[in-house]
């Protein structure tokens, strides 16, 4: 649908994948009170990408509840001749929902859509006089299901997502909704709660730390935060690449030289060990060291026990050291792996996408601060610090819609690309942006490989008792491509 407001064909349609449980309204304290991930209850949400009248309520979210009882979707409250209850929209936290209230958008109808959460999905018909659109396609009505965006033209855009109940965690920080928190983390999803509660774990401990994550999801930023909540806190982190260093001085570079040597003329150097004596290492890429050069480490990270090259005497460095890749941590050398025994995986950006349209306003306010011309994609009476940018919903949609193979390094290279393309006030859809994005969910190998036998899943289901997450890494599918075969053969 444009923004003229004219509507494509009309269609009832199915949308893309995901399977069981799901919740009632916001005002339900929604957690997990066994006090862990493995198994907690997994429900459906609803949440907030985009608001034509209400841009700060992005990021609020309405658990729904699979029992099949019809809600309705609308502005303003109920009236006394009202007898179906109404969907509200609050700040999903662990230990609950917050702050839950109805939308206020003056272009949605008060009943607006009719909901209803079942076993499978999420059923929604269109009630009121805002055109519906589901992943771009006009509609009357659909079937939901994890991954898909609903839009109510011009006033609202909703995502669907399944996901588990959040831990109680009273020690974490708490961000004001969808803002960095201390540690500059971005992100109201399930998984982001879980890396923050993740980090502090790691973090109070002394331990050596190995993070994985693929290329682009922030993993010094996690690094970071594990240092900035340690005790090692008031000594400065020191960060290297270590697919930077030269094979032949990845001792002088680990370990330092005194003056002269190995080559004259060479100036003595600490290394990067001496330089973190007292503090936090980080080594990025580590996994394209060679496991020979991985070696090297090994006497360090145990005692803190190391020779500078040329010098004759032992050395000490009270260490700890957080490694990053974005290879599987088998790959690594077995010795080095056992000496990082804290590991803190940090998830893709297609496992999170609720977290999209926040991290999209806190680069697009990053991009406006770095280069002022950019302002006028906000409004002039607020501080770009805390102003809400001006997107189109078309372009949310899309975001929404993209599977990330570069994380949120590739999101930030896809927004330069429409705000250099934007000619209007507000951030456009543009033809540059369209070429950068897929729309269709999954990675592109996801949609070429060969896909399991309803067989081949059945069994990964049994053999993992049911686990959804691990059936789909031995089927090597992603989970939202295991949720597409689940429906498409009917497997429950």
């Amino acid at each position: 649908m444009g923004r003229d407001g004219r509507a494509g064909p009309v269609a009832s349609l199915r949308a893309s994948d995901v399977m069981s449980d799901a919740t009632t309204s916001a005002t339900d304290g929604w957690l997990d009170r066994g006090g862990g991930s493995e198994g907690a209850p997994e429900r459906w949400v609803l949440t907030i990408t985009w608001s034509l009248d209400e841009p700060e309520r992005v990021g609020e979210a309405c658990p729904l509840a699979p029992d099949g009882v019809e809600r309705i979707f609308g502005r303003g409250d109920s009236t006394p001749e009202e007898t179906i209850e109404r969907i509200v929209f609050g700040r999903l936290r662990p230990g609950g929902a917050r702050d839950a209230r109805l939308v206020a958008g003056k272009g949605i109808s008060r009943d607006q859509l009719r909901v209803v959460s079942r076993r499978g999905a999420v059923h929604v018909r269109r009630t009121g006089r805002c055109a519906l659109r589901v992943n771009g396609v006009a509609a009357q009505a659909a079937e939901l299901v994890h991954g898909d965006v609903l839009t109510l033209q011009d006033q609202l855009v909703l995502l669907v997502t399944w996901r588990p109940a959040l831990r109680r965690a009273s020690d974490l920080d708490v961000p004001d909704l969808g803002e960095p928190d201390a540690d500059g983390m971005v992100g109201e999803s399930a998984a982001m709660w879980k890396l923050r509660e993740r980090v502090g774990f790691v973090a109070r401990s002394d331990r050596h730390v190995l993070v994985l994550g693929e290329s682009g999801v922030g993993k010094e930023l996690v690094a970071r935060a594990v240092h900035t909540r340690s005790s090692r806190a008031s000594n400065e982190l020191v960060a290297r690449n270590a697919a930077t260093f030269p094979p032949g001085l990845i001792d002088a570079e680990l370990f330092g030289n005194v003056d002269g040597y190995p080559n004259p003329g060479m100036s003595a150097r600490p290394g990067v060990i001496g330089q973190s004596h007292l503090s936090t290492l980080f080594l990025d890429e580590i996994g394209e060291m060679a496991s020979s050069l991985q070696a090297h480490l090994l006497r360090v990270l145990d005692g803190g026990e190391y020779h500078r090259l040329g010098e004759a005497r032992a050395r000490s460095a009270d260490i700890r050291l957080v490694a990053g890749t974005n290879r599987d941590a088998s790959e690594l050398k077995h010795d080095l792996l056992g000496r990082l025994p804290l590991r803190v995986h940090v998830p893709p950006l297609r496992d999170r996408l609720e977290d999209v349209p926040l991290l999209t306003r806190h680069l697009l306010r990053q991009a406006a601060q770095a280069t002022p011309a950019l302002a006028r994609f906000f409004s002039g009476d607020t501080a770009l610090a805390s102003a809400h940018p001006r997107i189109a919903p078309e372009l949310i949609e899309r975001l929404l819609r993209h599977s990330y193979p570069l994380n949120v390094r590739e999101l930030d290279t896809i927004l330069w690309a429409a705000l250099g393309s934007s000619e209007r006030r507000y951030v456009e859809l543009t033809s540059e942006v369209e070429e950068l994005l897929d729309g269709e969910g999954e990675p592109p190998d996801e949609r070429v490989r060969r896909e399991p036998t309803e067989a081949e899943i059945t069994a990964a289901l049994a053999a993992h008792e049911n686990n959804r997450t691990r059936a789909a890494a031995q089927l090597g599918v992603s989970r939202y491509a295991l949720y597409r075969l689940l429906r498409k053969h009917g497997i429950s």
